[in-house]
């Protein structure tokens, strides 16, 4: 069969009658062109939705939820983040423009709340969800003053 020789499937364009080509890509304007289109536009919005899910700390490794406190015997927040994201507390101080130390702190329910012996005042029963921001992160979203990173909590009944 040489290039350009017709083949007939049965199969015609329905914008257009005729037989399609072997080797030749869809005429323009034809359903099944735009089908392509559509394909590849789903690739890359899937693609995309991916990336953006991963970079926005929707991560379960910076978040905590009252799943993840079942049967580890822990009572209070502080010894659950010791237990199951011990990253969240290592010593992340950061120096400010001023040449003061930024340490990590703990936000409850929206406010600053203190350092992270505030943990240990929240009992597994009260918290909703905790969630680790880096310090960019928590700089970004609270101001000046979180080099250090925080920890977000949310609380039931507050």
């Amino acid at each position: 069969m040489s290039h350009g020789q017709v083949v007939s499937l049965g199969l015609t364009n329905p914008l257009k009658a005729g037989p399609f080509e072997v080797g030749r890509e869809a005429p323009k304007g034809s359903a099944m062109r735009h089908s392509q289109r559509f394909v590849l536009l789903l690739l890359v919005c899937v693609a995309g939705a991916c990336a953006t899910a991963a970079r926005s700390g929707g991560s379960s490794r910076d978040v905590l939820t009252p799943a993840d406190a079942v049967d580890t015997g822990t009572n209070d927040l502080y010894e659950l983040i010791q237990r199951e994201r011990p990253r969240w507390l290592r010593d992340r101080r950061s120096a400010s423009t001023d040449g003061t130390r930024q340490l990590l702190r703990v936000i409850v329910n929206g406010l600053q709340a203190g350092g992270l012996d505030v943990l240990r005042t929240i009992r597994i029963e009260q918290f909703v969800e905790a969630r680790y921001f880096t310090g960019p992160d928590a700089t970004t979203r609270w101001g000046t003053g979180f080099g250090g990173g925080a920890i977000a909590v949310t609380i039931a009944g507050r």
